[in-house]
């Protein structure tokens, strides 16, 4: 079965694009993609190996009665403790701003 957490598009003491942004979607995208890389990064750099392989970030789109928005998703086999360790990490550990 798998296991799935939500982070913001961005790191929580930073802004991120507004849904009423110009070109949201686009915008959006790029901005959780940026912080994809940054928590797969900052991962690796802390605990000196790569995310396993079961551990999966994407971008997730959410529909809201305003409209869609999109979040960076994590999932993994919740069976798997390997990965819901290194999960439950980047949930403690998520870095706050983008130079981090």
């Amino acid at each position: 079965m798998k296991f799935k957490i939500e982070f913001d598009s961005a790191p929580c003491g930073e802004d991120c694009v507004q849904t009423t942004d110009e070109n949201y979607d686009k915008k959006a995208r790029a901005q959780c993609k940026k912080y994809i890389e940054l928590l797969e990064r900052v991962y690796e750099r802390e605990n000196k190996a790569p995310l396993p392989d079961s551990v999966s970030l994407k971008v997730a789109v959410n529909n809201h009665d305003f409209g869609t928005y999109y979040t960076v998703a994590v999932t993994c086999d919740e069976f798997d403790e390997t990965a819901m360790d290194a999960v439950a990490w980047l949930d403690s550990n998520a870095p706050e701003r983008w130079e981090d």
